[in-house]
């Protein structure tokens, strides 16, 4: 009977297996008394919960959850969040089919792997689990270590990893790079994935089914949960990083001898040696620099950065300057190290890293040997600014730099004062060459001629634009210039004593039998010589000059060609010409009369009426759209 009842439920007992399996590995990873918050992740990453270490066996019962996470927070899954690091190192190996490895049982890869580590002095790891398409290495240490050891963690990881130094000391030690060549050999055919480097890290718990593969994630070293055993994490950073801390510390111990024999040296002269200048980062001008930026972000603070607006540029300069001065770094050291002054309110250590990675770009550009043109000669692709630049953009005061005892960043001139953001883009406008507002405005008048004339000679839009190397749509804006120059605003009333010189104009220049529209409007625009003699606009208050009397007279005679151009083209368009752009006598002098009864209508409503004059068949086309009227009656469309 009991056996009938063990085999009607084997998923049952395979179910207790896989919890049974889950609740090990947490309890190794997470131990109960744990301080923080764990992550747990269901399949495909869809649902996520955070619980405390004492809470995980409950919330496996509830939660089906597949991955859980390496470290501990405090309220989020991320590297700010970090409250204990109960994992300093891992790894992650997928054995593709491209594997030499590949076909090979978990257990072999494993003991290929432990017996690499034992070969470079590398401890073992606490465990080492399959993930069911490759193994997942761990190490914990024997106790938590704190957030503020992350960076440590992550360095000593890097070079784990086959990482080698790109800069600072021992960059170019032969010892120091065999290491590294070393450990990145422990790797060959393991296909290491490099992309699971950081904090907020999760992986994969025993216990579970890889939906990917279709096998169970187990733990293959040792043979069980009871058997594993935590290391010291001085240890692996010493079988790892280019230098041990015995040798760091020896190699400081030295550099004060060094600095003690010359001072003991300059004594016995009678010589007085001037006290070594304390610099946190950098020598040298620009690490000098650095250094005062620091004395200003410390002294404003992450509030008075962020109220003025410049913690991502000061963050910028002191990271450029740093790697200008050849101390070294990468933006994730930068970032650390900024981080007091600048991270809070919105802004994050890993935006500031993101932020300064350029400047890491630019330096590793530098190291490879690369340079940058300037002028008629070269530069490092890393950039120095000058002290002017960065005063002004971190907007320094001498009030502030005496205060602050600033040498280098010290403003000259007693009246000075910060550039605005305006002032300042518009000095790197004029630095670029860039043309002024007023300059493009006589440009755009200058073309908008060229284009018109263009026009009065017969070509259409596309035609202009080819002459021209220009699109329609330029075209088009430096035509609707012009226009709008012609196109005015009537105030008084225009009698037939004024319009009938206008259209003895007009009618002068209808003598051919053909004629196109472009030359009657030629015709039209008089000069102000021979403009025609108007008697005085009467105003209630004041009489207009002679001058002004000619003025009128040529802006009525240039609205009366506009309109007279616009009815013609309108009437060749409705009875659909293919040649529309020549027309005969009879229909020009229709267009006339039409503009004359338009002009004295716009001067009765003071408001001109909406016209657009039709360049080709695309403008004929557009002419269901009209631009509306600058005034604010009704205006009458014309077509």
């Amino acid at each position: 009977m009991i056996g009938a009842g063990a085999g009607a439920h084997p998923r049952a007992s395979v179910e207790r297996d896989a919890l049974a399996a889950q609740i090990a590995h947490l309890s190794v990873l997470h131990p109960a008394r744990s301080r923080g918050l764990v992550t747990l992740m269901g399949y495909n990453f869809e649902q996520s919960i955070d619980v405390r270490p004492r809470d995980l066996p409950r919330a496996l019962r509830t939660f089906e959850a597949t991955h859980v996470s390496l470290q501990r927070f405090h309220d989020t899954r991320q590297g700010e969040g970090l409250a204990k690091i109960s994992a300093f190192a891992w790894f992650d190996c997928e054995i593709t089919e491209a594997s030499p490895f590949f076909g090979m049982p978990p257990e072999e890869i494993a003991g290929i792997l432990l017996s690499r580590f034992d070969e470079n002095g590398v401890p073992r790891p606490s465990h080492i689990t399959f993930s069911g398409r490759g193994i997942w290495g761990v190490w914990q240490p024997e106790r938590p270590l704190p957030a503020s050891a992350q960076r440590r963690v992550k360095r000593a990881l890097h070079h784990f990893w086959g990482g080698s130094l790109k800069s600072g000391r021992g960059s170019r030690d032969e010892a120091v790079q065999a290491k590294a060549d070393r450990l990145k050999a422990m790797w060959d055919g393991m296909d290491l994935d490099m992309a699971v480097g950081d904090m907020p890290r999760v992986y994969r718990l025993a216990g579970t089914r890889n939906e990917k593969s279709g096998e169970t994630v187990r733990l293959v070293w040792p043979s069980s949960w009871a058997e594993v055993e935590r290391q010291d994490f001085e240890v692996f950073a010493d079988a790892v990083m280019p230098f041990s801390r015995m040798e760091t510390e020896a190699y400081l111990a030295e550099c004060n001898a060094n600095r003690a024999a010359l001072a003991a040296q300059a004594a016995a002269e009678g010589r007085t040696q001037q006290a070594p200048r304390v610099t946190n980062h950098g020598t040298g001008f620009y690490g000098a620099i650095a250094d005062e930026l620091l004395k200003v972000a410390a002294h404003l603070g992450p509030q008075g950065l962020k109220d003025g607006r410049i913690r991502g540029r000061i963050a910028h300069h002191i990271a450029s300057a740093w790697a200008y001065s050849g101390a070294g770094g990468d933006a994730e050291e930068w970032a650390a190290k900024l981080a007091p002054y600048c991270v809070g309110y919105k802004l994050t250590e890993a935006n500031l890293r993101a932020y300064l990675r350029p400047v890491e770009k630019r330096l590793r550009r530098a190291e490879a040997g690369e340079t940058s043109t300037w002028g008629d000669g070269t530069r490092s692709t890393v950039y120095g600014y000058s002290t002017a630049r960065i005063i002004d953009e971190i907007g320094i005061t001498q009030a502030l730099a005496r205060e602050l005892g600033l040498v280098r960043l010290m403003p000259t001139g007693g009246d000075y004062r910060p550039m605005t953001p305006a002032e300042r883009a518009a000095k790197a406008r004029a630095a670029r060459g860039c043309q002024t507002k007023a300059e493009l405005a006589r440009l755009d008048q200058v073309m908008a001629q060229t284009c018109w004339k263009m026009a009065l000679e017969g070509l259409n839009v596309t035609e202009t634009a080819q002459v021209l190397g220009i699109t329609r749509a330029t075209v088009r804006r430096y035509i609707d210039i012009i226009e709008l120059d012609v196109s005015i605003e009537y105030t008084g009333p225009v009698t037939e004593t004024e319009i009938a010189p206008l259209a003895a104009a007009i009618d002068d220049t209808s003598t051919d039998e053909v004629v196109t529209p472009r030359h009657a409007t030629l015709g039209v625009v008089l000069p102000a010589s021979a403009a025609p003699t108007l008697p005085p606009a009467k105003a209630p208050n004041r009489r207009l000059s002679a001058k002004a009397e000619a003025r009128k007279a040529l802006e009525r005679t240039a609205r009366l060609a506009l309109l007279t151009e616009h009815f013609l083209v309108a009437d060749l368009s409705s009875r659909q010409y293919i040649e529309w752009h020549r027309v005969d006598v009879q229909q020009l002098e229709a267009a006339q009369a039409e503009a004359l009864r338009t002009l004295q209508w716009e001067v009765e409503d003071g408001c001109r009426h909406i016209v657009q004059p039709y360049r080709n068949a695309e403008v004929r086309a557009a002419m269901a759209n009209p631009r509306p009227a600058p005034c604010g009656s009704r205006p009458r469309v014309l077509h």
